[in-house]
Formats: C-alpha cells, structure tokens, sequence
C-alpha cells in the first residue's frame, strides 16, 4: 500500500507555505493510523505543469520534506516532467508517474507507474499502476514480506552474503548473458530479498523475476565483485535498490 496525500489537484503551486501545511498534516495523518516511521508519503502534482512552474513545485516538496524529516520520506505524484524535475533537483525520495500528461514518455526514474485510469475492480472504479522498483516503493507491505520496514536489518554471515550474491550473478548471466546489466528493466514482480550484515556495512536488494524474462534488479548489491570476473558488479550504485541519475 502506498500513502498519497492530495487535497486538490494543483496544491503543489501554491508553494513552501502549502507543502510545510500538507507535510505536517499528513505525518500526523499517517501516525493516526499506525504507518509506520520510514515509509513514503507521495504528494499529488495532479496536473500539467510548465517550465515557469517548477519553482514554486520544487518549494512545495521541499517544505513537505523538511516537514516530516526524521519520520516520513517525500515522494511526487505527477507526469513525466515534474517527475524528472524534482529528482534532479533532489527534492524527493521516491516517483510515482502518471501517464497523464507525459506523451507517452516514462521516466527513468519512476518507481510506480500509473498506466490506465477509470478501470473496474471488483465492482470498484480504479486505477492501474505498475511496480518498476519495489525496494524504492517506501510502500506499508503486509506483515513479513521481505521489505516491511518493521521487520528490522536480519543478520546475516559473508558466507550467506556471497552465496545469494554469486545466485544473482549467475541466473543474470544466464539470462542477460555477460556484460548486460538488468537495471532500468520495467517489469518486475513486487517481491525483494534484502540482507545486511550485523555491521551494517553491507547490503543486498533484488527484484526477482517475474516469469516473463524480464530481469533481476542487481544495481542494490554493493562492495561485492563475483568470484572470476574480471569486469565487476554491473552498473554501480548510487541509492538503494538501483543507481540513479
């Protein structure tokens, strides 16, 4: 489940004032109803915009995350351009783009993609998303699935680290062949595996599969090189779950 946060469609040009209001209100909001600390809260951009807007926008969000620092991650709700705007700009944690107003353009750095709108749904009116990457989500996931936030870091050995690390490897060779790397792929099943170790100096993230051929997102394993390689981790990281930029 995501946590959105919109009391009118154009909110976001109202600016600092509007976004520090809607920050404070939806934190409490989300602690009202027992979200846990951590998780996305993603503000609705639900709009076109122009060029001469992205200003009073990127103040909005900026607010918003000043906000809620310390308790809830700021993510944008909006088409293409305002999605690639303000994670150039940095103002946000997480993306969730709209088809609506993009011309038909998905951004690279979306994590959530809304495709079709006004669909039916076990007799309710809904709309249809895609997960792109899960583990950037910051979504409330049910009780035990691998990226709850409440569940905590699980200690895990080197040992256990290299072996799912040398698995990943090895099906991303066989699948991708050498020299290929899976990030940016967008089509992924909503399931992850993580490990850290007790240190906290070392951290694996994947997506795998879904049955379609579609890639495992590898770009979240860090400080690791496969065992006779020569050429490296593919792609480097620069955030979890995926580089960026």
């Amino acid at each position: 489940m995501l946590l959105n946060w919109e009391s009118a469609a154009g909110r976001p040009l109202l600016g600092a004032g509007a976004g520090a209001a809607d920050g404070h209100d939806a934190a409490a909001y989300a602690e009202s109803v027992g979200a846990p600390h951590g998780l996305t809260i993603y503000y609705s951009c639900d709009r076109d915009v122009t060029l001469s807007q992205y200003d009073v926008i990127a103040a909005y969000y900026r607010a918003a995350k000043a906000a809620t620092v310390g308790r809830y991650r700021v993510g944008v709700y909006g088409e293409f351009e305002i999605v690639e705007e303000l994670h150039r700009r940095g103002v946000v944690n997480a993306e969730w783009q709209t088809y609506a107003w993009s011309g038909g353009r998905l951004s690279v750095q979306a994590d959530f993609y809304q495709y079709r709108n006004g669909q039916r749904l076990a007799g309710a009116a809904v709309d249809f998303d895609h997960i792109i990457h899960a583990a950037d989500l910051g979504a409330w996931w049910p009780p035990g699935h691998p990226l709850d936030l409440r569940q905590g870091d699980q200690p895990v050995t080197p040992a256990e680290i290299d072996a799912i690390a040398t698995a990943v490897w090895n099906h991303h060779v066989n699948q991708e062949g050498a020299g290929k790397t899976s990030c940016g792929r967008t089509s992924w099943l909503e399931h992850s595996a993580g490990a850290r170790t007790v240190a906290g100096t070392f951290l694996i993230d994947m997506v795998v599969p879904d049955g379609r051929g579609d890639g495992i997102d590898l770009c979240g394993v860090t400080g690791w090189s496969p065992v006779g390689t020569s050429s490296g981790w593919p792609g480097g990281t620069t955030r979890r779950g995926r580089p960026r930029g």
